[in-house]
């Protein structure tokens, strides 16, 4: 039945054509109120009935840790903690026990988060039949937009809060991380700015410190209000309007920086080595650039990620049957095509031998099935089924007659963050599976070659520290690969069962 279902949908959006050209801007909701007020902020509200009687609460900073001065490492994250511990109307931590009166919870319907880029709080599934109580809500929204109170005794008891936080991330998944992250952003602050920071800065920091980053960067025209949920959207707005425009704009603010990422001069050879690392695999990184931010709004964009995931399942596919053949190194081979914050679409192989001594062996095998698949493209079959994977995972769960109102709120997120166009996420899928459909045999070969020939490289194998001797060295890789490229290949094209699409019935 879901084989049947999401065949059917494939079908359909294929007789479909969009209604826009290509780089044509996506017309936003027509049902979400977006303004803007004098001061620079930007509201977003939308009714939506997910959860009958309740709302969603966001302000979103466009603000993180590559904000930070080399003295402030680490206080883009410790400022979100001391959201939690007093503001101008709430001192001390009275702003959890206020809510928890009425069931709205810590770590449950109250959080926060904060990444290189940006910082977000909510508050979610607030109760609306107290006007009273909701006005509270956006004060409390008001506070964490401009009067954090950041008194000295709540710095320092929170000081061992974020110590513990941070011994916590010597865990080998989170080494993992930080190596590739650092292997990715090589040469750029990104690799400087890990969100927790050093120990040094969070032992020894002073007040101003962290109050000058908080008055600097947490500002009107740096913002964002979403409410999503079952509101009165008129009513809503004149609240926000009475209560957030009060917030001076501010005077001369300082331009936010846009930190650039050097491009590779070649392909990177660099182990990622750890004494907590106990994996063995073979990783190779294919960087590309992420869609520019004017093209994020149009379908051009869902066009580049539905050529990407027709691209990544062909190749999925080709790598899980080669591991099935005897003899072949490898035990497994995964291939993911993701995107990396706004920077980057990462397309990752890892690839896990089947015994230690097999590392140069898997490098071969990767480095001769990707050419194979450079040279001569793919069959029909191949193309077909691909395309039906990529629709499969577009649109899973398409078709919901109620959206979450955490969708709605990270559809508002990425319009004013990133520039995406502001639609729901039914309608994102749909575009998704349309650009599927009319994915040309062309248009995915080019793009075979844009992701896996003309992309940044990176060629790196994991293992525990003391077995590095096991691995290659740069020059042999190099040697490798070079031997792949001048073979010649022949073409392979998997063999594909015919789906049976006769219905029979009972009688």
């Amino acid at each position: 039945m879901h084989i049947l279902r999401h065949l059917f949908v494939f079908i359909l959006a294929g007789l479909m054509m969009p209604a826009l050209k290509a780089q044509e801007r996506i017309q936003d909701d027509p049902n979400t109120t977006v303004g803007k007020l004098e001061n620079g902020l930007t509201y977003y509200l939308r009714h939506n009935t997910e959860n009958k009687g309740c709302a969603d609460f966001y302000i979103i900073h466009n603000v993180g840790a590559l904000q930070e001065e080399d003295n402030q490492n680490g206080l883009a994250h410790f400022l979100e903690h001391m959201a939690f511990n007093g503001t101008e109307r709430y001192p001390d931590k009275t702003i959890l026990n206020f809510l928890e009166k009425d069931g709205v919870r810590f770590g449950y319907n109250v959080n926060a988060y904060t990444s290189r880029t940006e910082t977000v709080y909510n508050i979610s599934a607030v109760p609306q039949a107290r006007e009273s109580f909701v006005d509270s809500v956006l004060f409390i929204l008001h506070d964490w937009s401009c009067a954090i109170s950041c008194e000295e005794d709540a710095l320092n008891a929170e000081r061992g809060v974020i110590r513990e936080e941070w011994r916590r991330k010597d865990e080998p998944r989170v080494v993992m991380a930080d190596l590739q992250n650092n292997l990715i952003y090589g040469g750029s602050k990104h690799t400087k700015r890990n969100v927790l920071g050093t120990l040094d800065i969070i032992n020894g920091f002073k007040r101003q410190e962290i109050l000058d980053f908080y008055h600097k960067w947490y500002r009107p025209d740096l913002q964002a209000i979403a409410i999503v949920g079952d509101i009165n959207v008129e009513d809503m707005e004149k609240r926000v309007k009475e209560i957030f425009s009060k917030i001076p704009a501010q005077q001369n603010p300082a331009q936010k920086e846009t930190y650039a990422i050097p491009a590779q001069d070649g392909p990177i050879f660099e182990h990622m080595l750890h004494p907590m690392i106990k994996v063995n695999t073979l990783k190779i990184i294919h960087k590309q650039p992420y869609p520019s931010r004017e093209m994020r709004g149009t379908m051009e964009f869902y066009k580049d990620l539905a050529l990407r995931n027709v691209v990544t399942e062909i190749l999925k596919e080709r790598f899980t049957r080669v591991t099935a053949k005897e003899g072949c190194p490898a035990k497994h081979i995964a291939l993911v095509t993701s995107k990396l914050s706004s920077d980057f679409y990462t397309s990752l192989f890892t690839i896990s031998p089947k015994k230690e001594n097999l590392q140069e062996e898997c490098l071969a095998l990767y480095a001769k099935e990707l050419k194979r698949a450079l040279d001569h493209g793919f069959s029909a079959d191949e193309l077909q089924a691909a395309k039906f994977q990529a629709s499969k995972r577009a649109t899973n769960g398409n078709g919901e007659e109620t959206v979450k109102n955490g969708e709605w709120i990270k559809s508002c997120l990425e319009h004013f963050l990133r520039g995406e166009a502001l639609i729901s996420p039914a309608q994102k899928k749909e575009y998704q599976a349309m650009m599927i459909a009319e994915a040309t045999a062309e248009d995915v070969f080019a793009y075979m070659h844009k992701m896996f020939k003309d992309s940044e490289k990176i060629y790196s194998y994991t293992i525990e520290q003391k077995k590095k001797d096991l691995l290659p060295s740069a020059e042999r890789m190099k040697e490798i690969l070079a031997q792949a490229e001048a073979a010649p290949t022949s073409p392979e094209y998997p063999e594909f069962a015919k789906i049976n699409l006769d219905v029979t019935y009972d009688n």
